[in-house]
C-alpha cells in the first residue's frame, strides 16, 4: 500500500510537527510506502535522517501567493506531479482544511484520501464560548447569523474577516464531506462528524499518533507540585485556573506561561499573594521539548482543565507517558478513557468546588496516587497502540 502523507507542516519541534514526523515512522511499521508532500522551510539533517530511515519520499511544497492559489494552475500542475511520480492509493490529509486546495483535485480525479480534521476551525468563532458548562455546537453546521445573535465574535474579530471565513468555510466543507475517510482519535469526535453530516461509515477512529519513545531518558518522580501547562486557550480552560487556585486548599502549583502574558495574567486575576506564599510558581516559555517533559515527569500530577470537545492534546498524553495524574472535566475523550480513581480524576463540567476536590484527595492520599499513577501509564499505552495502527491501516486498504 501506499500512502502520500500531506501535514500543514512536518518540520520543527511544535506538537504537530512531531505527531507527523511520529506518523512517518508509525507508516513504515505498518508496511507502508510512505512519501510525504509539505513545506520545505526548517529542513534539516534530522528530518533528512528520518527521510532516510524509514524510506520516504519527499516532495517540497512551495509557498505560493493568494493569486496563484486562486489561478490553481500552479498548485495544480506541481501536486499532479506528485500524484503521478508516486501513484499512492491514499492520500492522507492532516490539519487545516481551509488551506487544502489538492483536495479539490483528488474529487476532480476520484483520488481516495483520508482526512484527520482539525476541528477547531469549522463550527465555533469563539474558542468553544468558554461556556462553564461545556463547548457549545450552535454554528457546527456553518450558521452565519447565530453567532452574531449570541455576540461569540471576539473583539478583534472584523465582521468583513468574518464573512470571508465564513465563506471560505462553506466553500471547504465539500472536502470533508468527499473524504473516503474522515479520521478521528475518539468517539466524540466522530460524533461531532456525524453532526456535521458525515455518514458513520466514513468515519474512523485511529490511535493518537504519538511517538512512546519521546520520554526515552527522562527520569520521573513525586514532587510537590501540580503542574498547568499547554495553550493559553478559552478552549482549553485555563480562563479557570485562577478560581482553581484560589479554591484548592494545601497545595502548590506550577505553571508555565509565557513572561509576555503571565505577568497580565497573575496581576488581572489578583495572584500577586499566591505566588508571593510558595503557592503558585510561573516558569517562563521553556526551550526545549525535554526541559518541559522534565518539569512534568518531577510533578505531583497535571491539571487538564479543557473544555475542548475532542482531543490529541499533547499535555494528555504527555502526562499519561509519564505516568502523572491528571485532572480533567468529563468532557470530549475525557469521559471515554478515563475511570475516576483508577486512571485519572474526573469533575463534572462546570464543578469547580468538585474538580478541586479532587485535586486535593491525589495530594494527600498517597494510596490513590499510587493507582492513578500507574492506570495513567496503561492507558497512555492504550490510546498509541502501535499494534492497533497497523491493524486499522490494513484495514483500511482491505475495505
Amino acid at each position: 500500500m501506499k500512502i502520500l502523507f500531506v501535514p500543514d507542516s512536518l518540520w520543527g519541534d511544535s506538537s504537530g510537527n512531531r505527531s507527523s514526523k511520529y506518523l512517518i515512522k508509525a507508516f513504515a511499521a505498518a508496511g507502508v510506502e510512505i512519501a510525504a508532500y509539505a513545506p520545505v522551510h526548517d529542513y534539516s539533517e534530522e528530518q533528512h535522517q528520518i527521510i532516510k530511515k524509514y524510506n520516504c519520499k519527499f516532495y517540497p511544497k512551495r509557498a505560493y501567493k493568494y493569486s496563484q492559489q486562486v489561478l490553481r494552475r500552479e498548485t495544480n500542475s506541481e501536486f499532479e506531479h506528485v500524484i503521478k511520480d508516486f501513484n499512492p492509493n491514499f492520500v492522507f490529509y492532516v490539519g487545516t482544511i481551509k488551506n487544502k486546495i489538492s483536495i479539490d483535485y483528488c474529487i476532480k480525479h476520484n483520488i481516495k484520501y483520508l482526512y484527520l480534521n482539525l476541528t477547531t476551525e469549522f463550527y465555533c468563532v469563539n474558542t468553544f464560548a468558554g461556556t462553564h458548562t461545556g463547548p457549545c455546537y450552535d454554528c457546527l453546521n456553518g450558521s452565519l447569523i447565530a453567532p452574531l445573535v449570541k455576540k461569540c465574535l471576539p473583539p478583534d474579530y472584523s465582521l468583513v474577516s468574518y464573512v470571508k471565513d465564513k465563506t471560505i468555510e462553506v466553500l471547504s466543507k465539500n472536502r470533508i464531506l468527499n473524504a473516503y475517510k474522515v479520521v478521528g482519535y475518539s468517539d466524540e469526535q466522530l460524533n461531532l462528524m456525524h453532526r456535521f453530516g458525515i455518514d458513520k461509515s466514513k468515519t474512523l477512529k485511529l490511535p493518537i499518533f504519538f511517538d512512546p519513545n519521546s520520554a526515552d531518558g527522562i527520569v520521573t518522580s513525586i514532587g510537590d507540585y501540580f503542574l498547568i501547562f499547554g495553550q493559553f486557550l478559552t478552549a482549553k480552560g485555563f480562563h479557570l485556573i485562577p478560581e482553581i487556585i484560589k479554591k484548592t486548599q494545601g497545595v502548590k502549583f506550577k505553571a508555565i506561561i509565557k513572561k509576555s502574558i503571565s505577568e497580565t495574567f497573575v496581576r488581572d486575576n489578583n495572584l500577586e499573594v499566591y505566588v508571593e506564599n510558595g503557592i503558585l510558581e510561573i516558569i517562563d516559555f521553556l526551550p526545549t521539548h525535554e526541559m518541559l517533559l522534565n518539569e512534568v515527569a518531577h510533578s505531583k500530577g497535571v491539571l487538564i482543565p479543557s473544555y475542548y470537545p475532542t482531543t490529541g492534546e499533547f499535555t494528555l498524553v504527555e502526562s499519561l507517558m509519564l505516568s502523572k495524574p491528571v485532572v480533567v472535566f468529563n468532557v470530549g475523550i475525557h469521559s471515554e478513557i478515563f475511570k475516576n480513581g483508577k486512571n485519572g480524576m474526573i469533575a463534572e463540567v462546570g464543578d469547580l468546588d468538585g474538580y478541586c476536590k479532587k485535586i486535593e484527595e491525589l495530594n494527600t492520599n498517597k494510596v490513590l496516587h499510587l493507582k492513578v499513577s500507574s492506570g495513567a501509564r496503561h492507558l497512555f499505552e492504550e490510546l498509541t497502540s502501535l499494534k492497533r495502527f497497523k491493524n486499522d491501516i490494513i484495514n483500511i486498504y482491505r475495505a
